[in-house]
């Protein structure tokens, strides 16, 4: 909330989040009018940025609740990690990073796949249940809705809030619940 009052382009928001102790970890994507954005990965200690510029790829930048920033994925939770016997049984052992790593492939895959996007396009993207991996009983890859797919249907993981943010024309499109049932809003500010 600080940032959005507080805030009127890339670079202040960075100020702020620079003179701001976090207590926990985050990962944020902040983007202006101008066309800049970068997303933010966050620590009580550290903070590392990665940009839309020359080296990214396309212009694009995704996050899928892990660190992407070399130099941050050492305070990231191991990519091996497994939740514990005291996790809900519906986890139990499971890589905690494995879903992040497929949703972050699979919009990787769609959206380098060409070089312009519609508000269509990215709507799809958020409402997409294409898991690109044989799952764990080795069955081949599927369209049906998972804790691994974009648009979460597990048992333990489900999307809660999908959002598609235009800067330029300062409004986003807003859909609560599974964006693959759910209506996108249009929010101006």
């Amino acid at each position: 909330q600080e940032l959005l009052e507080n805030a009127g382009n890339v670079d202040e928001a960075l100020s702020l989040i620079k003179n701001f102790r976090f207590p926990n970890a985050a990962i944020l994507i902040i983007a202006d009018v101008s066309g800049k954005a970068v997303s933010v990965e966050i620590t009580p200690e550290h903070i590392g940025v990665r940009g839309i510029d020359s080296s990214s790829s396309d212009g694009i930048l995704i996050n899928t609740n892990y660190f992407q920033i070399e130099e941050m994925k050492k305070y990231d939770i191991p990519r091996e990690t497994r939740y514990s016997g005291r996790a809900p049984s519906g986890i139990r052992g499971l890589r905690i990073h494995e879903t992040n790593e497929l949703r972050y492939e699979r919009a990787t895959e769609v959206l380098t796949s060409r070089r312009k996007h519609t508000i269509d396009d990215m709507i799809k993207l958020l409402s997409d249940h294409y898991l690109p991996h044989k799952d764990k009983s080795g069955d081949m890859p599927t369209a049906s809705p998972s804790e691994n797919t974009i648009c979460r249907h597990g048992g333990f993981f489900r999307t809660q809030v999908s959002a598609v943010f235009y800067p330029r024309r300062r409004k986003a499109l807003v859909a609560f619940g599974f964006p693959c049932e759910s209506e996108f809003a249009e929010y101006v500010f």
